[in-house]
């Protein structure tokens, strides 16, 4: 019988349920972290790991395996042990009185040591033949949240002596919980006293990470549509399609890793597979969102594409997806993408107005470039030869060098030849290039550079601290910003006169023409008073205070 989808995962509910669990090489790595730390002494650990990256259903795949109902696992802990698995699911409650419910606990009195009485009981029942007891706790997080506002002090305790009554090396009982952050983000709001004690409950707990990375929802994809393909791509389509993700560099993926899984992914190409998992995790929930597209029937999924004239499931797909599916949140400014959002959706309305024919295959160009635009790697090369090899193959479209001249011709995308790769151009229709040159040429040159800086700038003089400090007596500079080198001896209190004669240097740019002043050398200018040590002076004043002034004629 086929089994069912669904969002999430009960180990209570779905305790004796079927369900079509993919190992991933994450799960597995927990898996023997678990028992290469219990053959250690180490009984309590604790799961984080964020929303939806499928914590419940690996609970749900170890109790499986432990049972020996399913081996989804090779979990070697005890040789054929005799196991019992009871499962809580938090809830904003006291995990206390939960447990004493669970176990049939009624006197108040003494209510933390009946409990752990009735769990020994349990482990007890198992015989002595290798018995295996394990205490899981998903969503423990409900019941931190729960105590660190009702008697933090009472419920902290009974986790504490929860994971020590665990934590004893000479029983076979395990305590499992998974949570979405770390155990210390629970504590907000408590005293300094009692974020001291839930710190020092968090060391009874062995933490583990779980979060799946990009290359595992990959690997979940693929395991999950190699099942199901029987319209297979011819290889050399296939092989194509990855060679223009591997030369275009745009995700941080293995070139062997891209060639194990590019053909098991089909209908996807790599380029779509990568943008779609990125995407989730960015706008989804990691794993749940993953299954909710790969069992997705409405039209935007990969179950119900549009075949003939989509070679792959591919870039130009996801956009239709993720706007279909997530487009309060696309829409909302608390995404971080909203602007460049935003610009995919004026080009698509800009093209639709300009252009009369073949709005689906410009369509299909800007959604890709606006894909790549938000999830690409830096250093990418994703330049005219990538997108017209991407669109011929991939999104199936002709013609494709004249469709990306008539978008640069109409401004609605450029190329950006400093990052290799078609930006979107939401903007004016002025031509800024040209607009550039004719405004430099109507800037007027300065000749006397001088005069206006003397005008407009009065550089107060500085002093040599070192020298002052070491010597008793103050020795102050004075710079003078003149157009030639000046020789001029020193009046007053002033010291020494540093003179900053203007270097003129005209630099010819597409855009206009640019002035630069740059400083003289320092110590060949000035005079100084009769026996004033130059050399240590300018030393002290240049470390103190240099001035560059730079003037842009086309400001």
């Amino acid at each position: 019988m086929q089994t069912k989808f669904t969002t999430s995962t009960n180990i209570i509910r779905d305790s004796a349920r079927e369900i079509n669990y993919i190992p991933t090489p994450n799960a597995n790595r927990v898996v023997n972290q678990i028992a290469n730390d219990f053959k250690k002494g180490i009984r309590s650990f604790n799961i984080i790991g964020s929303y939806g990256t499928g914590k419940s259903s690996f609970l749900w795949a170890l109790q499986q395996s432990l049972q020996g109902k399913k081996r989804f696992f090779n979990f070697n802990l005890l040789q054929a042990p005799k196991v019992e698995v009871i499962n809580f699911i938090g809830e904003f409650k006291s995990i206390t009185n939960e447990f004493a419910d669970h176990f049939e606990v009624t006197q108040n009195k003494n209510q933390s040591q009946n409990i752990l009485s009735e769990i020994f009981n349990r482990y007890h029942a198992l015989g002595k033949k290798n018995p295996l007891l394990i205490l899981v706790i998903d969503e423990f997080g409900k019941f931190l949240e729960y105590a660190s506002q009702h008697s933090p002090e009472k419920e902290l305790y009974f986790i504490q002596q929860l994971s020590e009554f665990a934590n004893n090396p000479d029983h076979n009982i395990i305590l499992l919980t998974t949570v979405h952050q770390n155990f210390d983000a629970y504590a907000f709001g408590l005293s300094n006293a009692q974020k001291q004690e839930w710190t020092k409950v968090k060391g009874r707990f062995r933490e583990i990470t779980f979060n799946e990375p990009v290359e595992q929802l990959l690997f979940l994809a693929a395991e999950h549509l190699k099942q199901n393909n029987t319209d297979r791509k011819k290889e050399s389509e296939i092989k194509s399609a990855l060679s223009i993700a591997k030369k275009s560099r745009a995700y941080n993926i293995s070139a062997d890793y891209a060639t194990e899984v590019s053909a098991k992914l089909f209908p996807f190409d790599l380029i779509a597979a990568n943008i779609l998992t990125l995407s989730l995790q960015k706008y989804g929930q990691n794993e749940r969102s993953l299954f909710s597209f790969l069992e997705s029937t409405d039209h935007t999924g990969i179950n119900s594409f549009d075949k003939r004239s989509n070679p792959f499931y591919n870039a130009s797909c996801v956009y239709d997806y993720l706007t279909f599916n997530f487009y309060s949140y696309i829409n909302s400014r608390y995404n971080p993408d909203f602007a460049a959002w935003a610009v995919i959706k004026n080009s698509l309305e800009e093209v639709e107005r300009v252009f009369d024919t073949d709005y689906a295959d410009y369509a299909k160009i800007l959604k890709t470039i606006g894909l790549l635009n938000i999830t690409a790697a830096a250093g990418s090369d994703l330049g005219k030869d990538f997108l017209v090899r991407y669109a011929t193959t991939c999104l199936g479209v002709k013609n494709v060098d004249k469709l990306i001249e008539n978008l640069e011709n109409r401004k609605i995308i450029l190329y950006r030849t400093y990052n290799k790769r078609f930006m979107l151009f939401d903007g004016t229709d002025l031509d800024i290039s040209s607009a550039l040159i004719e405004a430099g040429n109507k800037v007027s040159e300065i000749s006397d550079v001088s005069t206006l800086l003397n005008r407009y700038y009065q550089l107060p003089p500085v002093m040599a601290k070192s020298y002052s400090y070491l010597n008793g007596t103050p020795r102050l500079f004075e710079f003078k910003i003149s157009k030639h080198p000046i020789s001029e001896t020193p009046q007053e209190e002033i010291d020494l006169g540093i003179p900053l004669p203007l270097q003129r240097t005209r630099q010819t740019h597409r855009h206009g023409r640019a002035i630069r002043c740059n400083l003289f050398s320092l110590h060949t200018m000035p005079t100084l008073k009769k026996g004033f040590p130059l050399l240590s002076l300018m030393q002290n004043a240049v470390s103190d205070k240099i001035y560059k002034i730079t003037l842009n004629a086309a400001a």
